[in-house]
C-alpha cells in the first residue's frame, strides 16, 4: 500500500460513481440495485447494502411500536415463581435490582446497560434519526445521532435475554409452579419488531437522506472511506487528523495500533477466562445449605436433569463461543502480522462469525440476573451470583471489544492476487 501522500485524488464527479468494500477496501463502479436487492462485494462477501422501498416511513412506524412496547417489555412479570404458598415475580428491571443488591454492582449495571439502557437507546437515537428526515429539521443533530446508534448496535443483546429467559424457566420447572406473565409476551414482539426495524432501516439509504447526497466510500487512489458512514473523502496529507466532510467522523487509512489494542484486550481477556470457569457464578441457597455452581457444573446438571437441548444451548454459548473468540482472533491477529496463506476470504468470514456470535455469551449472566431477582424465599431458597460471573461477564465484554478494535482490511493487505482469493 503507498503512502497517502502519493496518492492523486480522483476528480469530484469519478468519486460520485465510485463505491469501496467496508472491509476489504475494494474500489469498484456503484451498482444499480432495485428494491430489497443486496449488493455485495465481488471479492470478500460483504454486504455493501441492500435497498429498500419506503424507508423512512416504515422505519418510523415500527419505531414508534418498539417504543410503545418498551416499557410493558421491561416492567411487566415476565414469569411468576409459587414455592409453597410463596410468590415471586420476575421483570427485566426487578433481575438488575436483584444483582444490585446482591453486591453486584458492577454486574448488574452491565446487565441494565445491555438489556435496558442501550436498546431504549437505540430506539431514541433512531426516533430522531427518522424524525429529522421527514420534517427536514436539524439534519446535522441527526448525523451524529446516526452515529451515536452505530456504535451502540452491537451493545443491546434482547435475543440473548429472551434465550435466558428460557434457560432459567428450565431450570425453576421443577423447583415450583411457574407460570409466564404478560411481560415476556411484550419482550418477545419488542425484539421482533426490532428486528424488522434493523432490515428495513437501510443505512447507506438513512445516511443519504440526512445528508441530501449521494452516499459513498473508499481509501483507494487517494481516497479514505470513512468507518462509520462510508463516504469517500480525498486523502489529505497534510491533516494530521483528518475528519469526514459528512459525518464529522475520524478518517485513517487503517485503524491506529489496531493489532497492539486487538492484543492486549485479548490477552486481558484470556486471563479472566480462568477465573470465570473455575470460580462459582452462583450459589443456590435451600434450607440452610448452599450448592455454589461453576458455568460447567450448571451445564452437567442440566445433563442429570435431561434438559439436553437447554444444556447443549448453555454449552456452546457460554463454554464454547468463548473459547472460539479467544482462539479465532488470536489467529487472525497471527495471520495477518505472520501473512499466513490462509485465504484472505475465509479469514473475513470467521471475522464476521466472531462479531455476530460475541453477544450471545451473556446468556450465563442474564439467567443469573433472572434467577437472583426471582428466587427470593429467604432462609427456604434463595440465589446469590458468585465472582465467576465478574470474571466471565468481563471476558465477554473484552472479546467483544477485541472483535470492535481489530481492522477485517488489515486481512486484505499484502496479498499477492486479488484473483487468488475470488
Amino acid at each position: 500500500m503507498s503512502d497517502s501522500a502519493d496518492l492523486q485524488p480522483l476528480p469530484e464527479l469519478a468519486v460520485e460513481r465510485l463505491i469501496a468494500c467496508h472491509e476489504c477496501d475494494l474500489l469498484m463502479r456503484k451498482p444499480q440495485a432495485g428494491y430489497d436487492e443486496r449488493v455485495e462485494c465481488p471479492r470478500c462477501g460483504f454486504e455493501l447494502y441492500t435497498h429498500r422501498h419506503q424507508v423512512v416511513r416504515r422505519s418510523l412506524a415500527l419505531v414508534i411500536a418498539a417504543l410503545l412496547l418498551y416499557v410493558p417489555a421491561n416492567f411487566l412479570p415476565i414469569m411468576q415463581l409459587n414455592l409453597l404458598g410463596q410468590r415471586s415475580e420476575d421483570t427485566v428491571w426487578s433481575g438488575v435490582l436483584g444483582l444490585y443488591d446482591s453486591g453486584m454492582q458492577g454486574i448488574a449495571a452491565v446487565v441494565f446497560l445491555c438489556s435496558m439502557a442501550v436498546p431504549l437507546l437505540k430506539l431514541l437515537c433512531q426516533l430522531a434519526v427518522l424524525l429529522s428526515i421527514r420534517l427536514d429539521l436539524g439534519r446535522s443533530y441527526g448525523l451524529l445521532l446516526y452515529r451515536i446508534y452505530h456504535h451502540l448496535r452491537e451493545w443491546g443483546m434482547l435475543e440473548v435475554y429472551l434465550m435466558g429467559i428460557l434457560v432459567a424457566m428450565v431450570k425453576l420447572a421443577d423447583l415450583a409452579d411457574l407460570s409466564l406473565g404478560a411481560g415476556l409476551f411484550c419482550f418477545v414482539a419488542l425484539l421482533l419488531v426490532q428486528a424488522w426495524l434493523e432490515v428495513s432501516m437501510a443505512p447507506h439509504q438513512i445516511w443519504q437522506a440526512l445528508s441530501g447526497r449521494i452516499a459513498m466510500r473508499a481509501i483507494d487512489a487517494g481516497l479514505l472511506v470513512c468507518h462509520e458512514c462510508h463516504l469517500l473523502n480525498p486523502a489529505q496529507a497534510e491533516v494530521a487528523h483528518q475528519h469526514c466532510e459528512r459525518c464529522g467522523g475520524l478518517l485513517h487509512a487503517r485503524r491506529p495500533n489496531s493489532l497492539a489494542r486487538t492484543w492486549a484486550l485479548l490477552l486481558t481477556a484470556a486471563i479472566l477466562y480462568v477465573p470465570a470457569n473455575l470460580l462459582p457464578i452462583m450459589t443456590v441457597n435451600s434450607l440452610g445449605k448452599g450448592q455454589s455452581d461453576t458455568i460447567m457444573s450448571g451445564v452437567i446438571e442440566l445433563v442429570h436433569l435431561g434438559m439436553l437441548p437447554i444444556a447443549a444451548v448453555v454449552f456452546i454459548a457460554s463454554i464454547l463461543v468463548p473459547t472460539f473468540k479467544l482462539v479465532g482472533i488470536a489467529l487472525l491477529l497471527y495471520s495477518v502480522q505472520r501473512h499466513q496463506p490462509m485465504s484472505p476470504r475465509q479469514r473475513v468470514l470467521m471475522f464476521r462469525f466472531i462479531e455476530w456470535i460475541g453477544r450471545w455469551s451473556m446468556l450465563d449472566i442474564f439467567v443469573i440476573a433472572i434467577l437472583v431477582a426471582l428466587v427470593r424465599f429467604g432462609n427456604l431458597a434463595s440465589i446469590e451470583p458468585g465472582m465467576g460471573a465478574v470474571a466471565f461477564a468481563s471476558v465477554v465484554i473484552l472479546t467483544m471489544l477485541a472483535a470492535l478494535t481489530f481492522d477485517p482490511r488489515l486481512i486484505w493487505d499484502n496479498t499477492e492476487s486479488d484473483h487468488d482469493h475470488e
